[in-house]
């Protein structure tokens, strides 16, 4: 009995040695996974647009889990929702225009936008009803507050038109095309799909925003804290959202199905707008910095920011090329 008794325990105790060694080859495994990689979740802001479009690839593509990083893509209805949920933790990081983070900066000063991932010069459009043959005609101007209202006078002034003897008429974007064409508005300029929709209704491109020097620009923005704890983590990010691009540019029709899946639209629009759309992770530019500026004094002049704040504290100069290698 008593051998019977020692030959059980010996049995218990072999079993229990296997399991505390697989227990411990586990945890090996986890460790050397989090030293390649993060293993704390990242939540990114996005807008549902295709200039968000590396996100939704590298999402499908499982690139960042590749990268060793633990992504979560959150989707919202607006750029500068993404933005405004930094402050309250719902999201670490958010993909911006510059003239949102002008703004929510001046609630939020310890926003920081440390690379640029998207530029285009023709995403945004001014669009007209078709008795509108150039911007002297123009007496009612749609727009939607924030970077569309500035647009519309870089415009108008571009064509030598005073703003002041226009009446501007705010809406939201989805609206501003019906407007449009019922002739409650003379024009808008809005970034797509919503110039394709106004052209489906009729209504016919006057400009691109980069014909009359506007072109626009995505960053990547996150509290300077977090960003500074994180670097390896948002290089991994920069990185990533490159090998997006470079994907996009290889593989349009599994990118374009990414997009139109994650958005929502359609396929052949994420086509046309990932066709004038530049995708990549850069560092900024001099021309950058004079583009945003010009935006910071707008918002000044029309009260709507109080001072302009320091672009180059903001929007990092010198972050992605000292970082990514």
């Amino acid at each position: 009995m008593q051998t019977r008794h020692r030959w059980v325990l010996k049995m218990l105790f072999g079993a229990l040695a296997i399991f505390l060694l697989a227990g411990c080859a586990s945890g090996a495994d986890g460790a050397s996974s989090g030293t390649s990689g993060s293993t704390n979740q990242i939540t990114i802001g996005v807008g549902a647009d295709a200039t968000y479009g590396q996100f939704f690839v590298a999402d499908a593509q499982g690139l960042f889990k590749k990268a060793g990083l633990n992504v979560k893509i959150r989707k919202f209805a607006a750029g500068g929702d993404a933005i405004q949920a930094i402050a309250g933790k719902e999201v670490q990081l958010a993909g911006s225009s510059p003239t949102t983070l002008l703004s929510v900066a001046a609630e939020n000063p310890d926003l920081r936008a440390p690379f640029v991932y998207l530029d285009s010069g023709s995403y945004t459009k001014v669009v007209a009803r078709p008795a509108i043959k150039a911007a002297a005609d123009i007496k009612t101007f749609g727009v939607v507050p924030g970077l569309s209202t500035f647009l519309a006078h870089a415009y108008l002034q571009s064509e030598g038109i005073d703003p002041a003897n226009i009446k501007f008429v705010s809406s939201d974007p989805a609206t501003l095309p019906s407007l449009a064409q019922k002739g409650d508005v003379d024009a808008f300029v809005l970034w797509e799909p919503w110039p394709s929709r106004g052209v489906a209704m009729g209504l016919t491109v006057l400009k691109d925003s980069g014909s009359f020097g506007q072109p626009i620009m995505q960053v990547m923005a996150g509290s300077q804290g977090w960003i500074d704890q994180n670097a390896t983590e948002v290089v991994t990010i920069a990185k990533v959202l490159q090998q997006a691009s470079d994907f996009i540019r290889s593989e349009p029709e599994k990118a374009s199905a990414a997009i139109a899946k994650a958005t929502g639209g359609d396929k052949n629009q994420s086509e046309k707008d990932m066709a004038i759309v530049n995708y990549g992770a850069r560092a900024y530019k001099e021309s950058d910095y004079s583009a945003i500026a010009q935006q910071a004094d707008f918002f000044v002049k029309a009260g709507t920011l109080k001072q302009a704040p320091a672009l180059k504290t903001i929007f990092i100069p010198s972050w992605y090329s000292e970082n990514v290698k």
